[in-house]
């Protein structure tokens, strides 16, 4: 697998597991629990993380393309 794969692989990965929090966020709208007592991986300051880390990874595939 060359570097170009597994960028995108580890991209595709991270965009799921912010789809997953996405969707417990919005299947618990009537609860308190996006606001209080949410899990550290389904946190805000965590899905950013992870959308830096794909912008991270996506950068890392158009160097590799240059």
């Amino acid at each position: 697998m060359n570097k170009v794969d597994t960028h995108l692989k580890i991209a595709n990965l991270l965009m799921g597991t912010i789809s997953e929090t996405m969707g417990k966020w919005s299947s618990n709208k009537n609860d308190i629990w996006p606001y209080y007592g949410m899990p550290p991986e389904h946190s805000k300051e965590s899905v950013i993380r992870r959308c830096i880390q794909v912008r991270q990874e996506l950068l890392q595939v158009i160097k590799e393309l240059r």
